[in-house]
């Protein structure tokens, strides 16, 4: 192209691209398009601190006046033959003005954004202060702090796409498969509550510390003999604990002792879920498009390198997780006795208790063993007594067999009002990251969280003016009264009587 230009106009020169600080203009000086022209003439006033005026500007013609009235630099560009490029024609005058400081109007939003695109498509997150830095190093300019936060979300836009547009492209984005399984899959599968919000409710209707122990060892229970002591215990202590229980439904939802052991997993929470929801980042606050984008990228980063860290296992027949917790059930069993019926079948005692184990079955009365797939410690206790090598044991799901990875669709996603929020949000049971203790106890309220400048129970600037008012008005009286005392006159009174 610049080649093609360079013989179509021979009196002309090509303008070639310089990095800041090395832009020369003059005389001929041949332009692509008039944007290009315009860009080009707005970096040389901002290389060598000056303003323009547009004293004339058409489909034609480009003429444009140094900003100081007292300069006489002037510039004058057209368009070429071809109705496309556009030339320097005459450059008039020298400058005489002093030059602008770090604030030039010809620094607008739009140009930082077209010089600092690549930085904020790298670092999405940057902080305004960081990207008026990278602008003062640079070029030697500074922007006010809104025009830099328009200007990052204008760049934004440009980069992930409006919330507008990043909706319109949900339909192509989901899949056939994601219908089907939420309209005919999802209902008729077995759901489990997070028993740790759920202990935050029923914490909230019986506050003391006893049923909340209760709570969690009928919610931990893997036997319907523990489970049944728990009940009974918590309906002792505080009466109608059973029935808030039973409004939540079938004990599946909740407690280990009735879940599917079909599964061979007793995880009645979501931590998992909120780790994987503080990976999130700054993505929660991006369009929707970019967020499922984040998600698939995330999810696909790490089966990736799980799968290569699987390579370098030691042995290939089950989870290094799962291998330490093995040898952590191995000590745990030091304490149980193991009586041997026949083959493959133990009596195990451990403390009180006495438990039937089967070998054979890879059953264990205590339950634990059939919901996780990983022989319990009274299990573990009879295999190290029939001298077996526990990992032939574990279930098979704990392995890594060859499979095919599953395809991943976008989940259902939902803006809230207000500003979108970066951080996760946190139970009320968990510490704030960065708050104090709640040991700080209110000198005005007497409750424990806040100060008495937090307290919402403090007086408002109102009720405190009106207070100084009154103690102002109190003071003035108290010293009208002392005055009136001190002018009585004494040779009034006879002390002699």
């Amino acid at each position: 192209m610049d080649n093609y230009l360079a013989k179509l106009y021979k009196n002309g020169e090509v303008y070639k691209e310089e990095e800041f600080g090395k832009i020369e203009i003059k005389p001929w000086q041949i332009f692509t398009e008039k944007q290009h022209l315009r860009d080009t003439m707005r970096d040389y006033c901002i290389q060598n601190r000056f303003s323009i005026v547009v004293q004339k500007a058409n489909n034609k013609i480009y003429t444009v006046l140094c900003s100081d009235q007292r300069c006489p630099w002037r510039l004058h560009g057209s368009v070429l033959a071809d109705g496309v490029s556009w030339a320097i024609k005459s450059i008039t005058g020298d400058h005489t003005c002093l030059g602008l400081q770090t604030r030039n109007p010809m620094v607008s939003a739009k140009w930082a954004q077209r010089v600092l695109l690549e930085d904020i498509r790298a670092h999405n997150d940057i902080p305004g202060k960081a990207l008026n830095k990278l602008l003062f190093e640079r070029y030697g300019v500074t922007l006010p702090k809104s025009t830099i936060h328009r200007m990052k979300s204008e760049a934004l836009v440009e980069i992930h796409g409006g919330f507008d547009v990043s909706y319109s492209y949900l339909p192509r984005y989901c899949e056939v498969s994601i219908d089907k399984a939420c309209n005919e899959i999802w209902p008729t599968v077995d759901r489990r509550y997070c028993c740790k919000h759920l202990s935050v409710n029923f914490k909230g209707v019986f506050p003391r510390p006893k049923m909340w122990q209760l709570f969690w060892l009928a919610a931990n229970a893997t036997s319907d003999f523990i489970f049944g002591k728990a009940m009974k215990q918590m309906e002792k202590v505080k009466a109608g604990a059973r029935v808030w229980l039973s409004h939540l439904g079938e004990q599946s939802r909740w407690s280990k002792h009735q879940f599917n052991p079909a599964f061979k997993c007793d995880v009645n929470n979501t931590n998992f879920v909120e780790s994987f929801n503080a990976t999130l980042g700054t993505d929660r606050a991006r369009p929707v498009m970019t967020l499922l984008e984040g998600i698939r990228r995330v999810s696909m980063v790490r089966m990736a390198t799980r799968r290569e860290s699987c390579e370098k296992w030691d042995r290939q027949d089950i989870c290094p997780n799962i291998v330490k917790r093995v040898k952590f059930l191995c000590k745990e069993s030091r304490l149980c006795l193991a009586y041997k019926s026949s083959a493959g079948e133990y009596e195990i005692v451990d403390g009180k208790s006495t438990l039937p184990v089967s070998l054979n079955n890879h059953t264990c009365t205590c339950n634990a063993w059939q919901l996780t797939g990983v022989p319990c410690k009274h299990g573990m206790r009879a295999i190290l007594d029939a001298n077996l090598d526990p990992h032939r044991f574990v279930h098979e799901w704990h392995s890594w067999p060859e499979t095919q990875a599953p395809e991943i669709g976008p989940p259902a996603f939902r803006r809230g009002v207000g500003r979108p929020t970066k951080n996760r949000k946190r139970g009320e049971e968990e510490q704030r990251k960065g708050k104090r203790s709640k040991t700080i106890k209110c000198g005005i309220c007497g409750q424990f969280g806040h100060n008495k400048l937090t307290c919402q129970r403090a007086p408002t600037r109102k009720q405190k003016k009106g207070k100084e008012k009154k103690a102002e008005g109190a003071a003035t009286t108290s010293k009208k009264g002392k005055k009136k005392a001190q002018n009585v006159d004494c040779s009034t009174y006879n002390f002699n009587q």
